[in-house]
This record gives C-alpha cells, sequence and structure tokens, in this order.
C-alpha cells in the first residue's frame, strides 16, 4: 500500500468530523493536549507506475552554453509575469545534467527533463520570432516533452514541478493555438495547486521554508487560468472567494516584482469579469449589437441618421469604440518599438477584437471622419501571417469577410443614404497593404445614435440571439 497524507476541505464529511473531535476532546476533562490533524492518509494499492517514455540518448539538445542562454531568454520574456520555475535552481541543475551526460552516464527520464525541454521549446521559439510550417521553432521540443508527459500518479511524485510543468505546457498550447488543450491543462495544475493547498492564507507559524516561492507559484497558475479562459470563452474554475492567499507584494524600485504583482491583480480582475460581468456582456453588449445588426439586413431596413438624439446605449458604445481606439494604438506603438509578441497569442488576438468591433459598430452606426488606421492593423495582421502565428490567418481572413460584407451594405444603403462617410474601397482588398476604412472615431462617438430601431425592448435580453448565431455557424 502507497500512504500520503492529502489536506481536506471544510465541506469534508472526514474533515467535519475530525473538527467535532477536536472539539470534544478540547472539551473533556481528560483531553488529550494533542489534537486531530486535519489531513487524511491518502491510501492506495501500490502500484509499479511506467517510466516516464522519454529517452534522452537520442534528443538533439543544444551545447550547455546555448542552453543556458536560452534559458535566460525564457526568463526575460516571460519571468517578469509568471513565476514559473525556479531559474537559479533550474540552471544549476541543468548543468549537472549536461555534466553527467558528457560523462555518458545512464540517465533515467524524470519529470525534470520534460520540463527542461519545454523550456528550450520556449526559448528557441521566443528566440526565433518566427513560426514554421510545423509551429514555433522549439515545436520539436515541445512535442517530445508531450508525448512523454506522465499521468496524474506520475505528477502527484513531486506536485509543485508537476504544476510548474503543466504552466508551462498551458502556455505553449497558447503558442500554437491549442486554446481547449491549454484550458484544460491549466485546470490540471489548478486543481493540483488546490489540492496542495497553495490558494489558502495560513498563520506564519504554519507557513513552510518555500511560502514565497509556492504563492508566486499559485499566483502564475491563477494569471494562466484566467487567461486561458478568457482566450476561450469559458467560464474560469477557480472562484476568488474560495482565494485568501495574499497577492505579491508591491514595493518600491522593484520593477520584476512589481510587474508579477500588478498582472496577478489584473487578472483578479479579469477573473472577476468572467465570473460577475461576462454574464452582462453576454446579455447585454452582444445581444445590442446583434439587435442593432439585424434589422440593418432586413429589406426594408431604416437606415441610421446622426442627426437625431443618442440612445440608452450610447454610454456603452462609446466605451466600447474609446476602448478599442486605445487598444489599436498600444498595438501601433508596440509595432513600432518592435515589442509586438510574435510567440503567444494575446497581442493578435488583442488586435482583431478591437478592430473587429469597430468595423461591426460603423456598421452599425456609419462613421463620418477616419480616426484609426486600417491599412495599418491589416499590414500587422500580415506580419503575423507572415511569421506563421498559428491564428493569425483566421483572423485575417474572418476581418477581410466581415469588410466585404460591410461594403455590400454600404453599397445597398448609398443610394438611400449619402451621408455615411466613405465607403471601403474593397477593389483594393487583394493586396490588403493599402486597404481603406471608414472608421468610427471621435465624431461618432460624439453622435453615436440608433435612430429607427427600439433598442430598449427586452426581447435583446434574452438568448434568442444566441441561437441564431449557433445556427449561422453550423453552415461555416
Amino acid at each position: 500500500m502507497l500512504t500520503a497524507l492529502a489536506y481536506l476541505g471544510h465541506s469534508s464529511t472526514l474533515s467535519f468530523s475530525r473538527n467535532v473531535r477536536n472539539l470534544l476532546q478540547r472539551s473533556s476533562p481528560i483531553a488529550d493536549p494533542g489534537s486531530v490533524s486535519m489531513e487524511r492518509q491518502d491510501i492506495s494499492y501500490t502500484r509499479t507506475l511506467p517510466p516516464i517514455a522519454l529517452d534522452l540518448s537520442s534528443i538533439a539538445l543544444p551545447k550547455l552554453s546555448y542552453a543556458e542562454y536560452l534559458t535566460n531568454t525564457v526568463i526575460v520574456h516571460i519571468g517578469s509575469l509568471y513565476s514559473i520555475f525556479d531559474a537559479d535552481m533550474f540552471l544549476q541543475r541543468l548543468r549537472r545534467f549536461y555534466d553527467d551526460r558528457d560523462k555518458d552516464l545512464e540517465i533515467d527520464a524524470t519529470l525534470w527533463h520534460i520540463q527542461m525541454l519545454l523550456i528550450l521549446a520556449f526559448g528557441k521559439s521566443i528566440q526565433s520570432r518566427e513560426h514554421s510550417e510545423m509551429g514555433p521553432s522549439g515545436m520539436t521540443y515541445f512535442t517530445l516533452a508531450i508525448e512523454a508527459m506522465p499521468d496524474i500518479r506520475r505528477l502527484y511524485e513531486d506536485p509543485l514541478l508537476s504544476i510548474e510543468v503543466l504552466c508551462l505546457a498551458a502556455l505553449f498550447m497558447h503558442a500554437t493555438d491549442l486554446l481547449q488543450e491549454a484550458y484544460v491543462t491549466i485546470g490540471q495544475a489548478l486543481r493540483i495547486s488546490v489540492t496542495k493547498v497553495l490558494n489558502k492564507r495560513f498563520p506564519e507559524a504554519l507557513r513552510s521554508s518555500n511560502f514565497e516561492y509556492q504563492r508566486r507559484l499559485w499566483w502564475t497558475v491563477y494569471c494562466i487560468d484566467r487567461k486561458c479562459a478568457a482566450m476561450l470563452g469559458s467560464p474560469s474554475v477557480m472562484r476568488d472567494d474560495d482565494i485568501s492567499i495574499p497577492f505579491p507584494e508591491i514595493k518600491s524600485g522593484d520593477e520584476s516584482q512589481n510587474a508579477f504583482a500588478i498582472h496577478a491583480i489584473l487578472s483578479s480582475h479579469l477573473g472577476k469579469i468572467l465570473d460577475a460581468i461576462y454574464g452582462c456582456v453576454i446579455l447585454t453588449v452582444r445581444p445590442v449589437l446583434f439587435s442593432l445588426l439585424k434589422p440593418l439586413l432586413a429589406s426594408n431596413a431604416p437606415i441610421p441618421d446622426g442627426r437625431h438624439s443618442s440612445s440608452p446605449f450610447e454610454s456603452m458604445l462609446k466605451m466600447c469604440i474609446e476602448s478599442a481606439v486605445q487598444i489599436l494604438k498600444i498595438m501601433s506603438i508596440l509595432k513600432q518599438q518592435m515589442m509586438c509578441d510574435i510567440f503567444l497569442p494575446y497581442d493578435i488576438d488583442a488586435l482583431f477584437s478591437a478592430a473587429f468591433a469597430l468595423i461591426l459598430i460603423d456598421i452599425i452606426r456609419p462613421a463620418n471622419e477616419l480616426l484609426w488606421d486600417l491599412p495599418q492593423v491589416m499590414n500587422l495582421l500580415g506580419e503575423f501571417v507572415s511569421r506563421r502565428v498559428a491564428p493569425a490567418q483566421a483572423y485575417r481572413s474572418d476581418l477581410v469577410q466581415i469588410l466585404e460584407l460591410h461594403t455590400k451594405l454600404r453599397g445597398n444603403n448609398s443610394r438611400q443614404h449619402q451621408d455615411t462617410g466613405t465607403m471601403f474601397n474593397m477593389s483594393l482588398v487583394p493586396g490588403l497593404d493599402e486597404y481603406a476604412i471608414t472608421q468610427p472615431g471621435q465624431l461618432v462617438i460624439d453622435d453615436l445614435n440608433v435612430e429607427g430601431f427600439d433598442i430598449s425592448d427586452t426581447d435583446m435580453l434574452d438568448n434568442a440571439w444566441m441561437w441564431d448565431m449557433d445556427d449561422m455557424s453550423t453552415n461555416i
């Protein structure tokens, strides 16, 4: 039999039993000075676990100096936002591994070697800043690591290392557009973290010697989980109410620590949006846009007129436009400074989301003036495509298709309403580089209206629009 200790949460029946025993024991006149443990003995039948299927001798690894360089590349690139591994400890073990390898010693593959492959995959992919047809440059190392990934029983032999490995795997899956796989993988890391009570605050006397490391590891898992949930459009599996461990502290002069702390705090806000406000987005923002768009597609659709008063949703649309324009400005600055993330997909997702929202709003409420640069957006998307970033082609294709639909709608309506702004020049679509677009800028924000539509109709707050979208998606 294998025996280990496992933490019991408050809702556990055994936990309740032991709380009662502790209470009775303290109340007894002959009380035992000790207390009943809130951990249970995790007993399972002895089973020989299969070895990790990784032949280290057959892998073409880089020289030690270059492996160290790739490791430091990972530390510089993501170390300020994620605390996925202890750099000093990893480098020491890396040098020891290479030393044993140079001595032709027989080395049994372990979970750490999978972590090594993932870190090399990250470093090589970040360094090259370009993907091949097979994926990021480090795809070979990543594939070997995933194929050798052990089952949950072996992961629990070293749970903290397992959490690190799963975090690395989930982030790399995002880079390869494996969003569902990343969501499931980080879910494993999250649940292992919870069973190791990384999410709970303990009195200082009961804290482990590596408490700070565990706290940073927890918030790393938390941040990646929130990103995975947002990218996939699924709920996060962890509520903030179940987390009592304090956020990392913001300290004056410690830029690296502060970046990590701010990232954790922002991820917490993202979690609140997913858990609380996300429902409002689904029930309010999206159905509003969809309900405004749907009448435009009818043959007798009224044409929006900018000369009339604003609607109840004017402020919401203003906020949407301002936010999208700000995102495009930030992306433009990142491009100028060559700081766009070519590896992880978060920048391109933000770029597409902002451009798509502005075009959709411009269909609903035609703009009067050009205030954002679509050619620049298309050029940046083209750069992502040329570097073979996984989701880039799909994003650009969707954007071009919505532009084509926009032009058709504008063409149909231009004979009825001549003051709708400049038309999209769709003859330039094939080249994309010289693409021009009517852009919803400040003038649109100033006189937003949806005259002709009863957008205060509560019917839009039901979920019927979702079913319409589902019907459309089946034909794609």
